[in-house]
């Protein structure tokens, strides 16, 4: 029933011209928020699990870090000379 619901609601921002990254975000979130009351909190715990370890790759991070510094030292005026 979640997963028809959740479907439902994507279909329905689609169809109020809604751009596809917000509808996917919001359906998913909607299924997140309502899956806690039913699922006994399994979504929730496997949803903070993921971004977790999301964070804990290095390589990953390291690629908005880096661009992150390019634009401090741009800001700063260190590339200026």
């Amino acid at each position: 029933m979640l997963l028809v619901s959740m479907i439902a609601l994507l279909f329905v921002f689609s169809l109020l011209g809604m751009e596809i990254a917000w509808a996917i975000g919001i359906a998913g979130f909607g299924y997140l928020v309502l899956a806690q009351f039913t699922d006994n909190f399994t979504p929730m715990v496997l949803f903070a699990q993921q971004m977790t370890s999301g964070v804990n790759s290095f390589v990953l991070l390291a690629i908005p870090l880096f661009i992150f510094a390019g634009e401090l030292m741009n800001v700063t005026g260190v590339t200026r000379g």
